[in-house]
């Protein structure tokens, strides 16, 4: 009965874990999915397998790697988005809603996973850190710079975000490359393995 009892438990565990797997899978699946849609180039997409539910996916953010920064920090250190360019700073707004859209569609995909893409009501959309505090600067920034910035913004994003993904196009690529991603020996999609995901779903035809 131990040994049963043992085996149960280490069942039991894997379960759990390979759950995780799969819940931080559609999260890094939507980053990728908006990140690219927005015009960043995917560079890598993983899961922690120390942290099971936890991952990263990684970005080239091209001519908008130093005003991400200066966006993402410029709460703390305004200087910095200051001294920007003036032609870089005027890429701010749009800016702003690439990294917001990026950010929100890691929970929102999560959260569609969960309840299901035809679930219909209020659907809890978790967003923590590191995601809640890149948002939360964008939405800082936004508020600086537009007076008619609606207070509502981060919402609003959510609901457009949550949309987007249920489409049927944008879906089945997310549902790739969390399935891929989560089935993988290493928890790790190559840049190669992404964009041949993007192709068999004919999602290149957003490239920006």
């Amino acid at each position: 009965m131990k040994i049963i009892g043992k085996l149960f438990s280490l069942f039991k565990k894997n379960c759990m874990v390979e759950e995780l797997y799969k819940i931080g899978a559609y999260h890094e699946a939507g980053h990728a999915v908006l990140g690219f849609y927005s015009g960043f180039e995917v560079k890598s997409i993983s899961l922690i397998i120390a942290d099971p539910g936890s991952g990263i996916t990684k970005f080239d953010y091209g001519t908008d790697n130093l005003l991400i920064a200066g966006i993402l920090n410029a709460k703390k250190d305004p200087a910095f988005f200051n001294s920007l360019s003036q032609p870089v700073r005027a890429r701010t707004p749009q800016t702003c809603l690439k990294i917001c859209n990026t950010l929100i569609a890691g929970p929102v995909a999560e959260a569609i996973n969960k309840f299901g893409i035809d679930y219909i009501g209020n659907m809890e959309v978790g967003i923590k850190d590191p995601d809640a505090g890149g948002i939360e600067a964008a939405d800082y920034v936004l508020s600086i710079i537009d007076k008619n910035h609606s207070k509502a913004y981060i919402q609003e994003a959510i609901i457009s975000i949550t949309d987007i993904l249920r489409s049927e196009q944008f879906w089945k690529v997310v549902i790739s490359l969390a399935d891929k991603l989560r089935n993988s020996n290493t928890k790790t999609l190559t840049q190669q393995e992404i964009e041949a995901i993007f192709e068999k779903h004919n999602f290149t035809q957003y490239a920006k």
